[in-house]
């Protein structure tokens, strides 16, 4: 499957183009239990807000539809997938997160994790999720994209301790 395929045709959504301040991508990245040496990806690089704060020691890799390397192309494993997914394939999408790696970290608005029955049971499909952190972002971050509370969602993985 390609982005393209997962969205009826359609290359992109502009309405998918919501880029993360920096300032909030590093506080997520942050708040993870990475590893020197872990592999990571940024399956939707936009303009490296997550890319760019991965820490030092660690491989890192991105996907970028716009720069000619589609995310559903990609299927070796790495050990995080950290992003700020699109949401009009949201499902397609968060499929092959799982496929490729264990840990997942979506920046996700709240309604988006919880809007129908079959997305509750697509990611309880991949386990129970372990940690949901709740971000308050304040319009101005994203431009008044989101006028709600967004969560960065992590599967398998333990809370970075203070």
């Amino acid at each position: 499957m390609t982005i393209k395929k997962a969205n009826k045709g359609k290359v992109g959504n502009t309405h998918d183009k919501v880029y993360t301040p920096p300032h909030i991508a590093k506080l997520i990245i942050n708040s993870l239990p990475i590893e020197r040496n872990s592999t990571i990806l940024e399956p939707c690089l936009g303009k490296g807000a997550f890319f760019n704060n991965f820490p030092p020691g660690c491989y890192a890799d991105w996907c970028e539809i716009d720069k000619g390397r589609d995310f559903f192309d990609f299927n070796d494993m790495v050990d995080w997938i950290i992003t700020n997914p699109p949401y009009s394939i949201f499902d397609a999408f968060v499929r092959h997160c799982f496929e490729v790696s264990e840990n997942v970290v979506l920046l996700v608005p709240a309604i988006k994790l919880t809007s129908s029955i079959g997305r509750i049971k697509l990611l309880r499909s991949y386990g129970k999720p372990v940690s949901l952190f709740f971000y308050l972002l304040l319009c101005a971050d994203f431009h008044s994209v989101f006028h709600a509370p967004l969560f960065g969602f992590k599967r398998d993985i333990p809370a970075k301790q203070p």
